[in-house]
This record gives C-alpha cells, sequence and structure tokens, in this order.
C-alpha cells in the first residue's frame, strides 16, 4: 500500500491549500455583440474581470472562450492583457506579423467559430493586490469588421447564432 502526500501552503488563517487546488473562481459572461474595424489592439468592452489573489504564490489560470465571426477573409486577433500589461502572446511575429495571444480566420460572414484560449499565468502581485484582466481584439486585414457574439451579416434568420463569450480567472494555490 503506498502513501500519498500533498505538500501545503499554510496561510495566515491557518487554512492550508494544497499545490494545484483551485482557490476561487472569478468569471464575466458576455452577451450582447460588438464589433470592431480596427487595425490596432482595442478593449473588448464588457470583458474583463479582476481578482484578488489570497495566496502569495498563486498563478492564474485565464480561459477565454468566445464566439466570433467576420466579413468575408477576415482574421481576427486577440489579446489577454493584465492591466496594460500583455499576459502571454506569440514572439514570432516580426514585420507584418501580429503577435496575439490568439487568433482565427472567417471565411464566410454568415458563420460564428468559437475559439479561445487557456493558459496558466504566474503574475507579480502581493497578497490583497487586484489583479484586472481584459481582452483586447483587432481586425487583422483591410480593416474588415470582426465580431463577437454575432455573425457579421447579422441577419433576421434562424441560422443567424447569437452567443456568449466568458472570461474566467481561477486562483491555482502554487
Amino acid at each position: 500500500m503506498s502513501t500519498l502526500k500533498v505538500n501545503a501552503i499554510t496561510e495566515t488563517d491557518g487554512s492550508a491549500f494544497p499545490f494545484g487546488k483551485i482557490i476561487q473562481v472569478q468569471s464575466t459572461t458576455k452577451t450582447d455583440a460588438t464589433s470592431t474595424t480596427s487595425s490596432s489592439f482595442v478593449d473588448v468592452s464588457g470583458m474583463s474581470r479582476t481578482i484578488t489573489p489570497v495566496n502569495a504564490s498563486s498563478k492564474i489560470q485565464v480561459v477565454a472562450s468566445l464566439n466570433v465571426s467576420g466579413a468575408a477573409n477576415s482574421y481576427l486577433g486577440f489579446k489577454v492583457l493584465i492591466g496594460s500589461s500583455d499576459t502571454s502572446i506569440g514572439t514570432h511575429g516580426s514585420g507584418s506579423r501580429t503577435n496575439c495571444t490568439f487568433g482565427a480566420h472567417c471565411a464566410d460572414p454568415d458563420t460564428v467559430i468559437m475559439c479561445g484560449c487557456n493558459f496558466l499565468h504566474t503574475p507579480s502581485y502581493s497578497v490583497g493586490d487586484t489583479l484586472t484582466y481584459k481582452l483586447q481584439f483587432l481586425s487583422g486585414f483591410n480593416n474588415r469588421e470582426i465580431c463577437l457574439n454575432r455573425t457579421q451579416n447579422d441577419q433576421n434568420a434562424l441560422f443567424t447564432m447569437c452567443g456568449i463569450s466568458t472570461l474566467t480567472l481561477m486562483e491555482v494555490s502554487g
């Protein structure tokens, strides 16, 4: 018979958090639609959330799940920021390439696709600090309209899907 030992961090209130335990979850859900034609990253209204870590060595699991669309042959770029700083973006992009957290291509303005990201962020903070994560987006090709939670055509038809998008933050004990 084997014994499993769980390492724990004891907090000032006497509680213990095993490594990797989800301590708290903060989430926001965007139910309305928005769009942009900006070729520079702009904030997505309603897609920011704060979390106040209770453990000095925690990490933040970031999960973004988005319903997106765009004009024919549009390219969508998304970034997740903490305050005004990038959290996790590609670094390969140089020249005309766009460094982002994640992206998508929309071939048809009547189609909605689900895209998103899921990553573990190690922010710099002190216990009690409030961390604000937010989502930004851009149109990566010829300022074509890109959309969140609706099709680009937005026709009044049964095939026009109008979904939701979420940004979820989970404090993971370290």
